[in-house]
């Protein structure tokens, strides 16, 4: 391994070196500055990790790949990439919370996911032109950027721009918007909101446009919300009565809500995230309008402590009410499927009543479920919920409820 030398903070790469090591200088607190000659063309993995004073650096147009992890928990306040590199690679900014602003170069055309994981101060962020990533990875590149205000796209772009100044990443040829911040302005040739493209914002209030006509799961984040609303004219979306909520009109699903939603008596399924880490939610009341409570749909709302699911609903989905704060849980007379980890990781779950019964329950839908005291179940049905919830040691919980009269 090579050695390298460092003078009054500043380190000194050897003439004619062609690469910075992997963990060249990690943990290195007294660097403060590094000049790197032109004769390197590669940094690599964890050089300068946890270099907690080296606020800034040089990176000459010789280097054509910076390594995993090469920057991260540094003290980096701004970057240049060079335009001689193509890949960014995983967390190679990865929490570098004093890092504000990051021109990558023109031909950078993958990035990893977690690149900026966690640079809670990065404020502006330039698109190359060359950039070529699908919706997904630009959720995980920039997993953590909460206060990011400028986005822009460079033009030139054959997948992505950012019309009209909108402060936000869009998929040209789909009019798809794929990844927001607090400031996007949605433009009027947007017809889409990719899924989780406002994930990471909290905003007080959502307004979604008469010119959105699909919106993806999870597209917003609505644990700060206390109201949305749907701007009337809307041809796909409504948030009849006022009701706090973004709701299918055809199909009558509400896909979006929040801990001021009141869930009007015609929806008929909550959909898929519609509350998912909503830990604002502390109450809720579902109509008996409902029958499906779709995958995910209350998934970590930590502070909803009781629920009851009326007797209207037939289908409680996967993951449906995982990690929430539950304490007692009524299940309705109709529910037949209750799905994978529906109730799993309700750690604060004492009661459970069933009113039916439920003739297909997953086999870890109320697992880790550490807190349970008592399932109750109709008259003569101990043995068939028995062998249902699994047996033990589920099965030492279960009271079964007095005949109704």
């Amino acid at each position: 391994m090579a050695e390298y030398e460092i003078k009054n903070g500043v380190a000194i790469i050897p003439k004619g070196a062609t690469a910075i090591e992997g963990h060249a200088f990690k943990d290195c607190t007294e660097l403060t500055s590094v000049v790197i000659p032109d004769s390197v063309t590669e940094i690599g993995n964890f050089a300068f990790a946890r270099c907690k004073n080296l606020k800034s650096i040089d990176i000459p147009d010789s280097v054509t790949r910076i390594g995993e992890s090469a920057f991260s928990e540094s003290g980096l306040t701004s970057i240049v990439i060079p335009d001689s590199v193509t890949d960014v690679f995983r967390a190679t900014f990865n929490k570098c919370s004093e890092l504000t602003n990051v021109v990558l170069g023109k031909s950078v055309v993958k990035m990893y996911p977690d690149v900026f994981y966690g640079c809670d101060n990065l404020t502006s962020i330039l698109i190359p032109a060359s950039v070529k990533l699908d919706f997904r990875t630009w959720l995980e590149v920039f997993n953590g950027c909460n206060n990011l205000k400028i986005i822009k796209v460079a033009e030139g772009s054959p997948v992505y721009d950012s019309r009209d100044n909108c402060n936000a990443i869009i998929e040209t040829e789909k009019n798809k918007l794929v990844y927001g911040c607090a400031t996007t302005v949605i433009p009027k040739s947007v017809t889409e909101i990719g899924s989780g493209a406002f994930s990471h914002v909290n905003k007080a209030e959502i307004i979604i446009p008469e010119w959105i006509k699909v919106i993806g799961g999870g597209a917003f984040n609505s644990n700060a919300a206390n109201r949305i609303k749907v701007v009337e004219g809307n041809p796909v979306y409504d948030s009849r009565g006022d009701c706090n909520a973004v709701i299918e009109t055809e199909t009558n699903g509400l896909i979006l809500g929040c801990a001021k939603t009141i869930i009007p008596n015609t929806v008929v399924k909550i959909c898929e995230y519609a509350f998912g880490k909503c830990s604002e939610l502390k109450d809720i009341v579902i109509p008996s309008s409902v029958t499906e409570i779709a995958s995910k749909a209350f998934c970590r709302c930590t502070g909803l402590t009781d629920v009851i699911i009326p007797d209207s609903v037939t289908e409680i989905g996967d993951y449906a009410f995982i990690g929430s704060g539950l304490k007692s849980l009524v299940i309705g007379k109709k529910v037949n499927k209750i799905g994978s980890k529906a109730f799993s990781e309700c750690e604060s779950l004492e009661t459970i009543t069933f009113k039916g019964t439920v003739k297909e329950i997953a086999g870890d839908a109320f697992s880790s479920c550490k807190s349970l005291k008592v399932i109750n179940v109709p008259v003569g049905k101990s043995n068939t919920y028995s062998k249902r919830l699994g047996g033990w040691p589920l099965c030492k919980f279960i009271v079964e409820l007095p005949a109704e009269k």
